[in-house]
């Protein structure tokens, strides 16, 4: 008999597609680094998962500065931030708006 080894779990697929529009997007600074890993963590689709707390690991930036940089991006339309109170276990994730092109710009 041989041993059975179950397979590592599949992680989702990550989209190159949502890193490529990222790093077009004219922002700069926090907010570009902040867009670039949800980007590096998003589907196809755009949908983000990545709370703020991982979010600010990864950057090495603090909870706060995340946070108010990803209400920026929203408020410049670069994403949105939907709230599922009551229906998902995570209570909120984040849409990368893929269909807007960047062409402005870049903020500073």
């Amino acid at each position: 008999l041989t041993s059975w080894k179950p397979s590592p779990p599949r992680l989702p697929q990550l989209s190159n597609k949502a890193q490529e529009w990222a790093w077009q997007v004219p922002v700069s600074g926090a907010m570009k680094l902040i867009l670039v890993a949800l980007a590096d963590h998003g589907s196809d689709d755009g949908y983000c998962w990545l709370g703020a707390r991982g979010l600010a690991q990864m950057c090495g930036l603090s909870e706060r500065t995340v946070r108010r940089g990803a209400t920026e991006l929203a408020r410049l339309g670069w994403l949105r931030i939907i709230l599922t109170p009551g229906t998902d276990p995570h209570g909120t994730y984040i849409s990368l708006a893929l269909d807007k092109l960047p062409d402005a710009p870049l903020d500073t």
